[in-house]
């Protein structure tokens, strides 16, 4: 029993003692867990620590703040912690990517330098121990640009070689991104980049740029320089000024002969102090103070001056200026001419150019320096007309003056300028021409045959030719000559057959043919009445005296009873010239003896004007032309011998009376023209062509033809008025 009581007690002491050692063990073994006192590696069963990455805690363009924490060492102590980084997808601890941050348990907090802006990083918290090295997890991360918003501030007080500008941060590069520097940027090209830095220190800020070019474009921009780089803001770009002064406009006051004022005003001095002022003036129209200048003070503000010396009835040119250290500015240049110590005239257009004459005149503007002598007109047909020359003068005094030019040659060009005469001398206004109508115009040929001793005659406005020799017979043709419508056209013949050297007189509306020879040159005393109107010949009783030819034939209106007659004066016979004077009453049909004619004569010219008949300028034979002129009024029934035509004068063919003048022409062409008042006869023009011994000369319509001879098919106007 005590055995089995000792062998139960044993049991129980085993089972103690395995309790007690059991026990030992255990505190052992947790004394070992808190202290983990170093052991070799191989007696420990330790692994790599625990880490974890916590929160980003702040972030720049250059850095990330980030923190972490050791949660065991498991087993060997963690001798390094902190955090790695890269761009890429896993960062690993390496030399250049890491950032240290103690040793062993716990949390830890750390900012991340020298990053890059704007850049993504992935970044997480890594510890070391004996085992290796533990990472937390990764988180990613972009750093802020760091580069903030500048504006570009407009310009002010440009001038020509500085100016203000400057800028807005609007906003900046972000916490702990230090600002080195502020300014603007400035350069000739767009989105300059050399710098001008602002003394300031603000958001807002500006600089003053020196240096500057006149009248230069400049482009500028601003900046701000942070530790991060620089940012600009839009880019402006400005002009600068000339820095020279401002003047307004030269005026003219007033000019004299040897003087002028003047006024001009220094609108602003420009850049600089306006040292110097005034006018420049010169005959020449590109002016400046390198010519003759006035100077008038300095500064700003209206000035006037005199310009003096100057000469009479010159331009000049003119301009004002103000000068600063910029340079010089000028106003626009203007011109003015000096009064003449000469009258000043002008010479007018040249108007109412008719009958011989044209109205001239002009306009005495200045007296000159002296008192006026005379003015007027002086001509010519050469372009230089002076005082020499032909004159038509007036009363001398300031204002118009007008008058005619008369008895004009036709058909030259004619110069005429105004002249005016002080005691200094004398001036001429503008030369002006005009040209006076032709003499001599050529109008429609006569469009039948050339003949001798045909009849002419007008009624009705138009020219009428009856007859002639053609050569190889005396021709019974009619011919009219419209001068409204330049025309030729046949018409009745005379209904007896061929007729040469017919004398005709004629009414306005009727013509009488008497006599004349038929072919082959006998006389006849046949007497026909032609009316125009109605194109028709009608047979009357034949004329009571010799049959004759080659007579001269007028009719006249009797000034005191109005009644007309046709007269036949002189004329032809087989036996020689006559003196006889027939007078025909239309009326009753009544032939009359009249008183005869101071001198035989056949041919020559019969024409009347009013009551008063101027006959003769005949031949007695082939070869003596008469060179009387006679003339009776009234009854005829006396003649008086007018002035007689002069010797040079060959035998004349064919006349009219115009404007109180007779006009005959010769067998040479000449014209010769008698003043009925002043019984004077004056040689006047000579028609181009043949000589002709024979002419044909109408007055129609208030102009004269000549036309018809044996020579020439020609029919010309003649325009007295302009035969001078």
């Amino acid at each position: 029993m005590l055995l089995i009581n000792y062998i139960k007690m044993v049991k129980h002491l085993n089972i103690y003692i395995k309790l007690i050692a059991i026990t030992i063990g255990f505190v052992f073994l947790y004394q070992s867990c808190l202290n983990d006192p170093f052991m070799p590696e191989e007696f420990l069963n330790a692994t790599i620590p625990s880490v974890e990455t916590l929160k980003v805690t702040n972030k720049t363009a250059t850095t990330i703040t980030i923190s972490g924490n050791v949660l065991r060492e498991n087993g060997t102590e963690v001798t390094e912690r902190g955090f790695c980084w890269s761009t890429g997808d896993s960062p690993e601890v390496t030399a250049d990517n890491k950032i240290e941050v103690g040793e062993g348990l716990g949390a830890f907090t750390e900012t991340v330098k020298s990053l890059l802006p704007n850049q993504t990083y992935r970044i997480r918290a890594y510890a070391i121990n004996a085992k290796g090295i533990a990472y937390g997890d990764i988180e990613e991360v972009k750093t802020i640009k760091g580069l903030g918003v500048v504006k570009t501030l407009d310009v002010d007080s440009v001038n020509a070689n500085s100016a203000i500008s400057g800028g807005l941060i609007e906003i900046d590069g972000g916490d702990g991104e230090e600002i080195l520097s502020r300014g603007i940027c400035l350069g000739r090209e767009f989105n300059p980049t050399a710098e001008i830095p602002s003394a300031m220190e603000t958001d807002s800020f500006s600089c003053r740029i020196t240096g500057l070019l006149p009248l230069t474009k400049y482009y500028f921009r601003a900046y701000v320089k942070n530790t991060v780089g620089i940012y600009y803001g839009s880019t402006d770009s400005l002009v600068t000024t000339s820095g020279l002064p401002s003047i307004g406009p030269l005026k003219l006051l007033d000019v004299r002969t040897f003087d002028a004022d003047m006024e001009s005003n220094v609108l602003s001095e420009g850049d600089a102090f306006v040292q110097a002022r005034g006018i420049c003036f010169s005959k020449s129209e590109t002016v400046s103070i390198a010519d003759d200048t006035i100077h008038v003070g300095t500064g700003s503000g209206k000035f006037t001056a005199t310009l003096k010396s100057l000469r009479p009835n010159t331009t000049y040119y003119a301009r004002s200026f103000a000068k600063n250290s910029y340079g010089v500015a000028y106003s626009d240049t203007i011109s003015f001419k000096t009064i003449n110590d000469l009258p000043v005239v002008t010479t007018m257009s040249v108007t109412d150019i008719a009958d011989g004459n044209a109205k001239v005149g002009g306009t005495v503007l200045s007296k000159g320096y002296t008192d006026l002598v005379s003015c007027g007109i002086c001509w010519a047909t050469h372009d230089a007309p002076t005082t020499e020359d032909k004159l038509l003068s007036f009363s001398p005094g300031i204002g118009l003056f007008s008058g005619y030019l008369q008895k004009i040659d036709g058909g030259n060009t004619y110069y005429v300028r105004a002249y005016a005469t002080n005691r200094n001398g004398t001036s001429y206004g503008e030369t002006v021409s005009f040209k006076a109508p032709s003499v001599f115009v050529n109008v429609s040929s006569f469009m039948g045959l050339w003949r001798i001793g045909a009849a002419g005659f007008s009624a009705l406005g138009k020219a009428y030719i009856v007859g002639g020799d053609i050569g190889t017979q005396y021709t019974s043709q009619v011919w009219e000559y419209d001068p409204s419508s330049n025309y030729w056209r046949d018409r009745w013949s005379f209904p007896l057959g061929g007729r040469k050297f017919l004398t005709v007189f004629s009414t306005d509306t009727i013509a009488y043919a008497v006599g004349g020879l038929v072919s082959p040159g006998n006389p006849t005393n046949d007497f026909y009445r032609f009316n125009p109107m109605q194109n028709d010949w009608d047979e009357l009783t034949p004329f009571p005296g010799n049959a004759r030819w080659n007579a001269g034939g007028v009719y006249v209106t009797d000034r005191v009873s109005k009644m007309g007659y046709g007269y036949i004066i002189g004329g032809r016979t087989t036996a020689g010239a006559l003196n006889e004077v027939w007078r025909y009453n239309p009326r009753n049909g009544e032939w009359l003896q009249a008183e005869t004619f101071p001198v035989s004569q056949f041919g020559g010219i019969a024409v009347s004007k009013n009551d008063t008949i101027f006959a003769g300028l005949g031949q007695k034979n082939e070869l003596i032309p008469e060179k009387k002129l006679w003339s009776a009024s009234g009854d005829i029934t006396s003649w008086k011998e007018e002035t007689s035509i002069p010797s040079l004068a060959s035998a004349v063919f064919g006349g009219v009376i115009f404007n109180e003048c007779i006009y005959v022409i010769d067998s040479n062409n000449r014209i010769w023209e008698y003043n009925i008042k002043q019984k004077v006869w004056i040689k006047k023009s000579t028609l181009d062509g043949p000589i002709n011994t024979s002419h044909c000369m109408f007055l129609l319509n208030g102009s004269i033809y000549i036309g018809m001879s044996e020579q020439s098919s020609l029919m010309t106007k003649y325009d007295p008025v302009w035969d001078n």
